[in-house]
């Protein structure tokens, strides 16, 4: 995530980011699933402020995940 978006995760609070948080949570549940689903990619609802990104759907406030 830190190389995908640089500060704008980076100086994200712990409690948005680190273990246990929801979105790690969630990370995890995909990770798992990862060739075993048919889908092209994942995606992830979490606010970040990044500009234009290929692995973030602002719109919907969601991190694109590519199989």
């Amino acid at each position: 995530m830190e190389d995908k978006f640089g500060e704008a995760f980076t100086k994200l609070p712990p409690s948005k980011t680190a273990p246990g948080s929801g979105f790690m949570n969630n990370f995890e549940r995909i990770k798992r699933g990862f060739g075993y689903q048919e889908e092209d990619y994942y995606t992830i609802a979490f606010l970040l402020k990044v500009e234009k990104s290929p692995y973030y759907e602002p719109d919907e406030d969601e991190v694109v995940i590519p199989q």
